[in-house]
């Protein structure tokens, strides 16, 4: 394990007043010296390109009569202005170093105040206090963000309160001191590694992920303030090869050839394929069968068959493919209308219907096939057997079949069959070489073996700079160090915006170590029931929280890991990139299938289970030294809002948003179709493209991708199944999570609602979580960006984030909508990995 720290850097010090006060109440004399410049100039110190302050006055201030004032206003005041020229947020703290002080003056009366204007006329407090608890030595007395960019104006006024009685025992007491203004840069806290995390930079010139310096001396690794977002990947310890071999096997071919109906409209827009299907019952009974499946543009190109007028295939889209049944009654006249229609404009897929293998009763006429209109539907054959015209050898040491098409024996010759001819993966695959009629008499044999000579030490022990082999990452992932941010809406309260935070960028300041520097705290009551605020926050907008993100249960953390693609499986071929299974394995992987339609425990249960013993993954089974789990809502939040800081999406004071991954056969790290646009599309454009790119959270190869479209992701967000106290939601969701004291940290829970999209859902939200924050309005297109916003209630208790390719406008990093849980055919993941 290797972590690696950098300390607080200091930007810079300016002294800025010299005071040395003796205060008399009654008529004596009062004395006061405002800072140290004595020529009537400004004091200024510039450092390098980062900032600029200036201490503003004229000359020494020298006063006799400094007596109690009823308004601050009349108090002695000295000016200081900072000017940013970077987009990096600083942190600095206005100090005042007291040398000597009579404890007579350390009382409620004699107060300061601190002053801020973005135009040097109209000054707003920002901070107030008394002397009463100031002491000797450095008193920090406001905490000071110096925003990106801008430049802003101060003013430090001393005072005693002529509204208050004052203690004749001032009389002839004194202080001195020195105020200054300190400003600091945090660096973000660097990456923590554990076993099987290998650092890891792009190198254009080889267009190739490379070991990176995990020092960073040189930034090669990491550069925040210039978006450059750290990247880790796993990879794994052993690969396979295929051995070749000849034998002789039979494998009988039926050359009998079979039916199949396609609608004959492909590419033509607002048509309708129509053909209807007639046969009549003979005098047994049984049942017709008959597999149908449709390839289409989602919601838009649609097929629907009725049998005797009853739909029973109601106008289905996408990628779909399954087999009808109905019980007959003999002797009668049976009709199937099958109408395949397109709207105006677009296509995807293959843009087709299909039935095939129908199958009748014993007895019954033969069918009789009619068009209706213009486009009906187009007959053709094809033989049992399956043959495939490729395969993939997958990580654990099989091999998966693709591109696989019915043919006839004399056209199977070189294609690859499972020796289970039913099967697409398997752990021999027979290439055929010669065959007689029906029986396949000579085949090559395929056998994977294993190669262990330990890929992953090699890796680990290597050179900085050497290439890491795709065909070896089992996942990537990317660093979100620990931060705290200015909060713009701190109620929730629907089209709230104290500071712009959506258009210029939410202010972000880095934390070290794992020390908590937010002033807001925040605490969640269940019990609140009346429709107002669940979660009840201490301070005010424009203040700093923590981001809870950064509490993992009970132990604060420095950053944590998040997969930069969406998750996939160790069978991305399989349907659904995965579908309804435990025992596959995780991938975190560009340019494949993503993992869908599998319920949300499952997808919990396969993260967590990338820690078993002798996992592929090279990570430790020691929870409290690193954990993987599922994505949690507050884990989301924690990406979108420093996606959408200067650290992100943002630069001089204007923010874009991530582009969609608009590819309409949900592929990982692709981008939109092209620039600007949110339609959906049959073109990937990669992730190291230009276009790819524009989906990421950076903008560049460094951040996250599929955060926008592809598929929606669920996350570890759960509403209470009932009011007045959490109870865990677990229906439909599957039972390979369950809620407990143990698992909580693995959760964030919502209290009990009703409603999805008004302003009291959105009283039921979380600092942080990127949802009742960011509502501009209670439309479904309220959210940033016009994202989709739909909360968890009582009906769908499960959060999904991201919205997926159809969604356009609608998807992004902000927009929410709720679910049950269950398998969905648009619905992936996304894994995570905490490092305690």
């Amino acid at each position: 394990m290797e972590d690696v720290k950098k300390d607080k850097k200091k930007i810079f010090k300016v002294l800025g007043l010299i005071i040395s006060i003796v205060l008399v109440i009654t008529l004596g004399t009062y004395a006061w010296l405002t800072w140290s410049s004595t020529d009537n100039t400004e004091l200024t110190m510039t450092i390098g390109e980062l900032a600029e302050i200036k201490f503003i006055t004229g000359n020494d201030i020298t006063t006799t009569n400094l007596a109690p004032v009823l308004d601050y206003n009349d108090g002695k005041s000295t000016t200081f202005s900072i000017k940013s020229r970077t987009d990096t947020t600083f942190e600095s703290d206005v100090i005042l170093n007291v040398t000597s002080i009579d404890s007579a003056l350390q009382v409620d009366s004699f107060k300061y105040v601190i002053l801020e204007s973005s135009d040097n006329n109209t000054f707003n407090i920002i901070n107030e206090g008394t002397f009463k608890n100031i002491s000797t030595g450095i008193n920090v007395i406001h905490a000071l963000p110096i925003e990106p960019r801008t430049l802003k104006y101060y003013k430090f006024i001393i005072y005693i309160d002529g509204n208050m009685e004052n203690d004749v025992n001032m009389m002839g007491k004194s202080i001195s001191g020195t105020l200054s203004v300190e400003a600091s840069y945090i660096e973000p806290n660097a990456p923590k590694l554990t076993d099987g995390l290998i650092p890891v930079t792009y190198d254009e010139s080889k267009s190739s992920w490379v070991k990176a310096d995990s020092t960073n001396t040189d930034n090669s690794w990491y550069d925040y303030v210039n978006k450059k977002w750290a990247n880790a990947v796993l990879v794994r310890d052993k690969t396979y090869a295929s051995s070749l071999s000849e034998s002789s096997k039979s494998v009988s071919i039926d050359n009998t050839p079979v039916s199949f109906y396609t609608s004959s409209n492909q590419g033509k827009n607002s048509t309708t394929s129509t053909s209807t299907f007639t046969f009549t019952t003979g005098s047994t009974a049984g049942n017709l069968s008959f597999d149908y499946s449709v390839s289409s543009e989602s919601n838009y190109d649609k097929l629907t068959i009725k049998v005797n007028d009853t739909t029973v295939v109601n106008a289905i889209s996408g990628e779909y493919s399954s087999t009808y049944t109905l019980a007959l009654t003999v002797n009668t006249e049976y009709v199937i209308t099958a109408s395949y229609s397109k709207d105006s404009s677009s296509a995807s897929g293959d843009d087709q219907a299909t039935i095939s293998n129908i199958v009748l009763p014993s007895g019954s006429s033969s069918i009789v096939v009619a068009a209706s209109g213009d486009y009906g539907w187009t007959e053709g054959s094809v033989y049992p057997l399956i043959t495939y015209s490729s395969y993939t050898m997958l990580d654990n040491g099989t091999y998966m079949l693709s591109d696989g098409s019915k043919v006839s024996s004399t056209d199977a010759i070189d294609k690859y069959i499972c020796s289970d001819t039913t099967s697409t993966e398997c752990n021999q695959i027979y290439q055929i070489k010669t065959n007689s009629s029906d029986t396949i008499t000579s085949v090559d044999v395929y056998t994977a073996n294993p190669d262990t000579t330990g890929i992953r030490n090699a890796y680990t022990s290597s050179s900085n700079g050497t290439v890491i082999a795709e065909n070896d990452i089992l996942a990537y992932y990317v660093w979100i160090p620990r931060y705290k941010y200015r909060v713009w809406n701190i109620t929730k309260t629907v089209g709230t915006d104290s500071y712009d935070a959506y258009h210029t960028g939410i202010d972000i300041l880095f934390e070290s170590g794992t020390t908590s520097t937010g002033t807001i705290t925040c605490n969640y009551d269940f019990t609140i029931t009346d429709g107002s605020l669940s979660e009840i926050c201490s301070g005010t907008n424009n203040e700093y929280y923590t981001h809870p993100a950064f509490t993992f249960g009970d132990t604060e953390v420095e950053g944590i890991w998040v997969g930069k693609f969406e998750v996939s499986s160790s069978n991305p071929t399989a349907n659904y990139g995965g579908g309804i299974s435990t025992t596959l394995t995780v991938r975190t992987k560009p340019n494949v299938t993503s993992w869908r339609d599998n319920p949300l425990s499952n997808f919990s249960y396969v993260i967590q289970n990338m820690q078993i013993t002798d996992n592929e993954y090279g990570l430790t089974t020691d929870k409290t030294l690193a954990d993987s789990h599922m994505m949690k809502n507050m884990e989301w939040g924690a990406v979108a809002y420093l996606t959408n800081s200067n650290y992100g999406r943002c630069s001089n004071g204007t923010c874009t948003e991530i582009a969609i991954n608009s590819y309409n056969s949900f592929k990982t790290g692709c981008g939109p179709q092209s620039a600007g646009s949110t339609s959906s599309g049959s073109t990937c454009n990669a992730y190291t493209t230009a276009l790819g790119q524009a989906a990421s959270t950076t903008g560049n190869i460094y951040g996250i991708y599929d955060m926008s479209g592809g598929a929606w992701e669920y996350v570890m967000g759960n509403t209470s199944r009932g009011s007045g106290s959490y109870t865990y939601y677990t229906q439909n969701a599957g039972s390979n999570f369950i809620y407990s004291t143990e698992t909580a940290k693995y959760l964030d829970t919502y209290a009990y609602g009703t409603s999805n999209a008004d302003q009291t859902a959105y009283n039921r939200a979380r600092l942080g979580d990127a949802t009742g924050e960011n509502v501009l309005s209670t439309s479904s297109s309220g959210g940033w960006y016009s994202d989709y916003l739909r909360f968890v209630n009582s009906s769908s208790y499960w959060f999904s984030r991201g919205g997926f390719y159809v969604d356009g406008p609608g998807a992004g990093a902000f927009s929410f909508g709720s679910y049950n849980g269950n398998a969905h055919s648009y619905g992936g993941a996304r894994c995570v990995v905490v490092l305690p």
